[in-house]
């Protein structure tokens, strides 16, 4: 009953129970809910659960494939390996660079000054030009030296601590810049990197990098990223919507993100190849030589080991596979041999080791990097500085000829059209071309007139160079105001070559205080302190340099322009340090270089001339043509 369940006493069932009874309660009893009893199912494997089952696999199937087309940003990223710490500490070293980089020619054009400051020629009454000189100290520093040598080290080390997930722009976007690339294969904007990948490749490597179903390897995600780049930045100029320039950007920081993880062993392949080729376009329009240098050789290092300088290489090849081999290798050539010119190097790659024939369609850029190549190796490397005078000057009339052979077929071959950014193309080349001759007129020997330090043809060659800056740079501005394609069209045009037109022009505005030349020196450097610059993406030194070298020039020419007669012969004494520059020879000249006659029999000859000259030496190459 409840009262015996109440007390927990034990209950005779009877009514009422005795307990109840003996202490008269009421002997009641609640009802008790019955215990449900559940109802169980039999399973049964039937053709209807089996067909269910089938459904269920398909529908996971769906899924996986509605995720693989999803259209998202982030891409897988590759497994992490945590780098070891060797505890190296970056000790400032100075770099060393040879005869025909800016540094050296800077060098000898700060010591003219400062011979010319002694001598009281650029005293004045007034602390501006004092400013100027203590500047021009700070900049030509050795401790400048070492910061430029040390910001390859810093980026290194900067990006190898940045561990956020590389984002890439969307997939949409890849795919209209890659269809455009594939439509105008044949445009001047997207044939120079059919040289190193084609069009049907990178859509390939973008394929594999966007629908990442295993883990990608760092070269392709380094060369979908460098190309994409480049591609976004072009097609923002076409299409002149600024989201394009922003997915370049980020293509950018991902290839130097990719850069700095690519190990110091690379296996031997064209894959690799292409890679650091895009590397080095890359560290170019960053301004960034002496990485350029060190990913350049070690790309020459891996053709060396595949053969691909050599003739046995394409043989038995299909005819595409061949022209991939060609174009890649010769691209490799004219990157190795513009670098060497800019730092004083001799090349990786020498040419009495190539047996490769040149590409047609590059025959042009072919014929300009061999010039570049042998002007270091002729003219100006240690071994060359130890020939004779005829046989310098000799060699030096062979590359002109060749230049010059150059710029006619150019103008020939109905190259100039009226696609504007091929202009912009074609002046920055211009530039590069007129650079390299004013570098190669310096070994010319001055005429009898002892006022004149610098030949004319230098001279008139320095001004074209700085008057097809300022054309390429006028038709770009034109067509883009964005800083930073400004800025990568400076570095692969002034600051990836020796510019030395800067320099022996300034040289004519203080031994001739010629105000014309002053004018164009003011209007380059203002070109390169644009307001619109992004000031801290420019290069420090060279930029300003060429600032204070103009600051110095105006100073000069307000204090002795109207008396330049009385100061002429001081200046001459003085001006021999710079005049005996390595490569430069005082001594008369039988040929007048723009008299010559430009002819292929012409060319041949001198080509002929120029490798008999050279007995002896150890760095003969083939002809120019």
């Amino acid at each position: 009953c409840d009262q015996c369940r109440a007390r927990k006493t034990a209950c005779d069932r009877a009514t009422p129970c005795s307990n109840c009874a003996s202490a008269r309660l009421d002997c009641t009893h609640s009802a008790i809910k019955p215990r449900a009893t559940e109802s169980r199912q039999r399973i049964l494997i039937s053709p209807q659960y089996e067909r269910k089952i089938d459904d269920i696999a398909q529908s996971v199937d769906s899924i996986k494939q509605l995720l693989q087309n999803l259209n998202v940003a982030a891409i897988p990223r590759p497994l992490h390996h945590d780098r070891p710490n060797f505890g190296i500490n970056h000790a400032p070293t100075r770099q060393v660079e040879g005869n025909t980089s800016l540094t050296v020619h800077s060098q000898r054009v700060y010591q003219f000054i400062d011979d010319l400051i002694s001598c009281r020629l650029l005293h004045s009454p007034y602390a501006e030009g004092d400013i100027i000189m203590a500047s021009l100290r700070d900049v030509m520093n050795p401790e400048e030296d070492q910061q430029t040598q040390s910001d390859d080290v810093k980026l290194i080390d900067d990006v190898q601590g940045d561990d956020r997930d590389p984002i890439m722009p969307p997939q949409a976007d890849a795919v209209a810049v890659l269809r455009w690339a594939k439509d105008h294969a044949t445009s001047y904007r997207v044939i120079w990197l059919s040289q190193i990948l084609s069009i049907e490749k990178l859509t390939e490597i973008c394929q594999n990098i966007y629908f990442a179903v295993s883990e990608h390897r760092q070269t392709e995600f380094l060369l979908a990223n460098g190309c994409l780049s480049w591609l976004f930045s072009e097609y923002a100029i076409v299409s002149s919507k600024h989201k394009y320039l922003d997915y370049s950007a980020q293509c950018r920081a991902n290839v130097q993100r990719s850069i700095t993880r690519l190990p110091l062993v690379l296996p031997a392949t064209m894959e690799v190849i292409s890679c650091l080729v895009i590397a080095v376009w890359h560290t170019i329009e960053d301004a960034k030589a002496t990485l350029a240098s060190t990913l350049i050789s070690a790309a020459v290092n891996i053709c060396q080991t595949l053969g691909y300088h050599r003739t046995p290489s394409v043989e038995g090849d299909t005819a595409p596979a061949k022209d991939e081999k060609m174009r890649l290798f010769w691209s490799i050539y004219r990157l190795d041999a513009a670098l060497s010119l800019r730092l004083g190097r001799t090349p990786a790659m020498q040419e009495h080791d190539i047996t490769l024939p040149s590409n047609p369609l590059v025959l042009r850029w072919v014929k300009f990097a061999k010039i570049q190549s042998n002007a270091f190796s002729f003219l100006f490397s240690p071994s060359a500085l130890q020939r004779s005078d005829e046989d310098r000057i000799s060699n030096a009339t062979c590359l002109v000829l060749a230049l010059q052979a150059i710029k006619i077929e150019d103008l020939t071959s109905g190259r100039l059209d009226s696609d504007p950014m091929r202009r912009v193309y074609l002046e920055a080349e211009h530039v590069v071309q007129l650079t390299v001759l004013a570098l190669i007129s310096r070994v010319a020997p001055l005429p009898d007139n002892p006022l004149q330090f610098v030949s004319n043809y230098a001279l008139d060659t320095s001004r074209g160079a700085l008057n097809a800056h300022k054309g390429g740079l006028d038709a770009l501005c034109g067509l883009t105001q964005e800083p930073e394609v400004v800025n990568r069209h400076l570095n692969c045009t002034i600051l990836s070559t020796p510019f030395v037109p800067f320099l022996l022009l300034f040289c004519r505005v203080i031994s001739d205080c010629d105000g014309e030349d002053l004018d164009r020196l003011e209007r380059f450097v203002l070109s390169l302190s644009d307001p619109m610059m992004p000031t801290h993406c420019l290069p420090t030194r060279p930029t300003r340099f060429f600032a204070l070298l103009y600051g110095m020039a105006k100073k000069y020419y307000e204090m002795h322009g109207p008396d330049r007669n009385l100061v002429q012969e001081l200046v001459n004494e003085e001006f021999g340090s710079y005049a005996t520059i390595p490569g430069h020879d005082a001594n008369g000249w039988g040929l007048l270089v723009p008299e010559l006659q430009m002819n292929d029999s012409s060319i041949a000859g001198a080509s002929i001339e120029m490798q008999n000259g050279a007995s002896g030496g150890h760095d003969t190459g083939p002809g120019l043509s």
